[in-house]
């Protein structure tokens, strides 16, 4: 079959790659882009639209070349990474050989059994979340090692959603209904768990006052999320944290105090950082001096999961001193990835000793309420003293 390139007569040799040619219009013909359809039963997506698949896809391309040749579509490399309860479907890796492309149109027609969810209370709230307006298209980006959403299209009349991208690369689709249970976020948009000025602190098993130990690691996350922490009250908290630091250095402790931060979350993709270790009040105040309010802005809203930074900490603890992990929030729109907090709370047992610090009285349910009573944590209603009053007497 041939692909546009020129009316070729028949007995006669077509003519190959010429700057001038008056049929591609002076371009090269491997250079020259055509627009072309690769169908849902083409030979090449068959690695795709298998039986077991919720959808066919197909694509309209801009390349040069015969398409329906040069594509290579089959799972992804980055399955794996990309593997969630909210896929739907696999991941897709498409690639191009031999040619460019530089547009092209993934469209996904679903199956019949996965449109309806006329029982789903995202639906009834939110007409975006109705039958398959619930699905959007994600793409792998391999430089962020993150699935990022891109602009999602609907033909609802044939269950079918789409979108136009510049290039080839591993794309998916997720059910953000899923996405959003899975995320703890209630059909009124609000998570199911929200915190309110609030800090956490965990111990390590390290910190029991059964282990014999006079060493100490003290680690400090922040939340530096734009527009839901201010300034000011970001170095409030880090003037909190000074006065603890200034007095333990200068009492010659053997401590470590590691700072961290907690930036608003993409859903995939692990937000927080570890800013740096800390030996002695010089290296505290350089360090600290690095915390600032961050510029990023979540895709999804200001969410930030408060699950990440404490996986981290606790996975990273060293047995051999005394762990203590304050985790200050100071926001409405905390929230948990279930299957983490299922999973600290299963470690969590003789392991860990977890309290909270809140600037105002507030009750604490769901899985911050569990995971201090099972650690035998406490709650602590004002920062301004929390070191002299719990953390000093258990150093």
């Amino acid at each position: 079959m041939l692909i546009g390139l020129g009316k070729l007569s028949v007995g006669r040799k077509p003519r190959r790659s010429h700057a001038n040619d008056p049929e591609t219009f002076g371009v090269p013909d491997a250079e020259y882009k055509v627009e072309q359809t690769i169908s849902a039963d083409s030979e090449a997506m068959s690695r795709v639209n298998t039986e077991e698949a919720p959808y066919e896809l197909s694509l309209e391309i801009s390349a040069s070349g015969n398409a329906a040749k040069r594509l290579i579509a089959g799972g992804s490399i980055y399955s794996s990474i990309t593997d969630s309860d909210a896929r739907f479907g696999g991941a897709v890796g498409l690639n191009y050989f031999g040619g460019e492309v530089d547009k092209v149109k993934l469209i996904y027609e679903v199956n019949d059994e996965y449109i309806s969810n006329e029982s789903s209370e995202y639906a009834e709230k939110y007409l975006d979340f109705q039958g398959i307006k619930r699905y959007n298209i994600f793409r792998y980006f391999e430089d962020l090692n993150m699935l990022l959403p891109i602009v999602t299209e609907f033909y609802e009349e044939s269950n079918t959603l789409y979108a136009e991208t510049d290039r080839l690369g591993t794309y998916c689709v997720l059910d953000m209904e899923v996405l959003m249970q899975k995320l703890g976020i209630a059909p009124d948009g609000t998570s199911v768990e929200n915190v309110a000025r609030q800090m956490y602190s965990a111990a390590p098993a390290a910190a029991k006052d059964n282990i014999d130990t006079e060493k100490y690691c003290v680690t400090f996350i922040f939340d530096i999320r734009k527009g839901i922490v201010s300034s000011e009250q970001l170095e409030a908290y880090k003037e909190y944290v000074g006065s603890f630091a200034t007095e333990v250095f200068a009492e010659n402790r053997d401590i470590t105090i590691c700072l961290m931060t907690q930036d608003v979350t993409d859903f995939f993709d692990d937000s927080y950082k570890v800013v740096g270790e800390c030996s002695n009040i010089d290296d505290f105040n350089k360090t600290i001096g690095r915390i600032k309010i961050s510029d990023e802005e979540g895709f999804f809203g200001n969410y930030c999961t408060v699950t990440d930074a404490l996986a981290y900490v606790l996975d990273h603890s060293d047995s051999g001193v005394k762990n203590y992990v304050f985790d200050v929030y100071a926001q409405e729109d905390a929230i948990f990835d279930t299957d983490a907090a299922a999973e600290l709370l299963k470690n969590s047992e003789n392991i860990v000793n977890i309290s909270m610090i809140s600037d105002f009285p507030k009750t604490i349910t769901g899985f911050q309420r569990e995971i201090v009573l099972d650690t035998s944590g406490i709650n602590i209603k004002l920062y301004q003293g929390f070191w002299r009053k719990n953390l000093q007497p258990r150093l």
